[in-house]
Parts: structure tokens; sequence; C-alpha cells
């Protein structure tokens, strides 16, 4: 579980203290959802940064230089990758075709999610071999051969990747894309300005619309996106939507979940929609609950881990930590 945030301002009506207020608001809102790290991307004098640090939002100098339009952001809770190492966090850089050394990368990537198979994708697409331990990473490698940021070679990455994801990727022009498989993610619109506003949660969007003055007098409204949804918001403000089918999620996510039926389970159980109506209530996705599910943990335990997000992290990190050693790439 981590969490994805950001903004487009493509008429700039944010002024340079309104935007780091901003930036900041979003970021210390995300905390819920990972301390492990925090990172941001934006372009400044032609050229796309990306400033990230092994520590928690509310210590992270996180203030984009004057006439910023657009901040991809992350906060991590490590799932696989020590965050001590900072090429391990997100986000992460990425070049195409025609990239001139000097120039800074071409794009940036943040995830939110756990990728099942991307040990797999490496071995068969023969992809560079990396000192970056993060699954994440895989998506980076895959854009950079294709050589090509569109919606075509988007729709050609999701459609690969298996687990549970959402991706949000900015590049050098301020381009910014969402890519959202079954993991959350909350953009509004504030029409008067212009403006899109994102994080992963409706939950911790408006705790940061809230402690934005300048933002919370105004109306916005929800941009939807939909399960298998990838939504490109463009320098100039204008929106261009595409889909990609999501089956091999459910094909990865049943598999996993079939390797573990057979695990032990103590206490009472009952209808698991309950239980997932209770969890997303209280701000919790819904994967991350069928994953402790599947780890063998039952009703009544997790809706006890739900009453504390520190234990309920901590349970999610173990059980993260298993499913990594069933696939053979962690070793505790």
């Amino acid at each position: 579980m981590c969490g994805l945030y950001g903004f487009s301002d493509p008429y700039g009506s944010l002024g340079p203290q309104q935007v780091r207020q901003l930036v900041r608001a979003l970021a210390v809102s995300s905390m819920v959802r990972g301390t492990d790290a925090t990172g941001i991307a934006y372009n400044s004098k032609q050229r796309l940064h990306i400033y990230k640090r092994a520590e928690k939002a509310s210590d992270t100098f996180l203030f984009p230089p004057v006439g910023t339009r657009a901040v991809m952001g992350h906060v991590r809770m490590t799932t696989q990758g020590s965050a001590k190492f900072n090429y391990n966090n997100h986000p992460f850089p990425g070049n195409l075709d025609g990239h001139r050394q000097g120039d800074g990368p071409d794009f940036a990537l943040a995830h939110n999610g756990v990728l099942t198979n991307d040990l797999t994708l490496r071995r068969q697409l023969r992809l560079p071999k990396t000192r970056i331990e993060t699954d994440s990473y895989v998506a980076v490698q895959m854009l950079e051969t294709a050589g090509t940021l569109d919606m075509k070679t988007l729709v050609e990455l999701a459609e690969q990747l298996e687990g549970t994801f959402a991706l949000t990727i900015l590049d050098r022009h301020n381009n910014l894309y969402f890519v959202r498989e079954n993991n959350p993610l909350c953009l509004v619109e504030f029409p008067h300005l212009g403006l899109f506003v994102y994080a992963s949660t409706s939950e911790i969007l408006q705790t940061a619309i809230a402690r934005c003055p300048f933002l919370s007098t105004h109306l916005y409204s929800r941009v939807w996106l939909e399960e298998g949804e990838i939504l490109r918001l463009g320098s100039d403000g204008q929106m261009e939507t595409s889909y990609f089918n999501t089956a091999r999620l459910y094909e990865s996510l049943y598999g996993f979940w079939g390797w573990q039926a057979n695990k032990p389970c103590y206490g009472k159980s009952h209808d698991a929609s309950d239980l997932l109506d209770t969890a997303c209530n209280l701000g919790y996705e819904e994967e991350d609950v069928a994953i402790l599910l599947a780890c063998g943990y039952c009703n009544d335990e997790i809706e006890e881990l739900l009453q504390d997000p520190e234990l309920f992290r901590a349970a999610l990190q173990e059980s993260y930590y298993e499913y990594a050693m069933y696939r053979g790439d962690y070793t505790p």
C-alpha cells in the first residue's frame, strides 16, 4: 500500500506559494499510506526533475520551483526493494528513443500496488539488468524498450502486467498519465481554475484540500477513473482516454489465492462482502483486505486490524513478504 498524489495546473492558476502548500498538503495527507520514502517529479527550465528521499513526507523538503505547472508525487510503504537505497524509491526516471544525454529523463513513473510477474517479464523480454529491486521498475523498462510514451504503448504495457496497480506518469512536456487497474485513484477538477488534483483516495484528497484555504472555497467535481482506464491530462488541459483488458489481473490474483486456499484460518468466518464494505468505508483498499484473507487472516482478525492503521499496515507488509517468498524473489 503506497500513495499517489499530485496536480496539473495547465493555465498557471496557482502562485508559487500555493503550489508548494498544495504539494505539502497532498504529501503529508498521503502519509496514512506510507512513510518509508517520499518523492516528487516536476518540470522546470525545460527539464524533468525527480526529488526523492527515504523519509516520511512531513520530514521531506518538497518545494517545486516557480513556474511549476504539474507535480507527480508518491509516498512509499516498502514491499520489495529496501527504501534505504534511494534508487528503489519512486518516482523512477525513464528514457525513450532519441533521448539526448544531459537533458534529464523523458518521463517519471510512480506505482501503487504489487506486480506479481515482474521477474517473469524481465526474463521473457530480456530487459537489461538493474540494481533497482522494486517490482514497479519493470514498467519503466518496458516503456523504454517500446521507445515511445503514448496511449497505445500504455495499453500494451498494462495488459502485460499482473498483480494490482495504479500508475501515474509525467513526461517532460507536462503531460500527466493515469493508468488504473484495480487500485484506487481519485481525481478532481476545479473548473473555475482549470486545475486537476489527485490522490489515492477521496479521504486523502479532501483532507489535503481542506489544508489549502485557497482551494477549499472553490467548487470541484470528481473525474471518475474506471478500472482498466487510461487517462491523459495534456499540458493544454485537454483530456484523452483509452482502455485496456483487465483479465490478466484476476488470473494472477486468483492463482495466488488458490495457492493459499488450504492455509489454516482461525476464528469465526462470515460473508467477506460485509468485511470489504467496512474496510472501504474506513478508507482501506479492497485489494489489501483480499491479500490478508489470502494469507490466512480471518474476517474477525481483519476487523480488529481495521481499527488500528499501524497494525493493519504491519500485517499487510508481512503478507506481501510472504507472497514475495512464495515467488522466490525475497529471502528473509
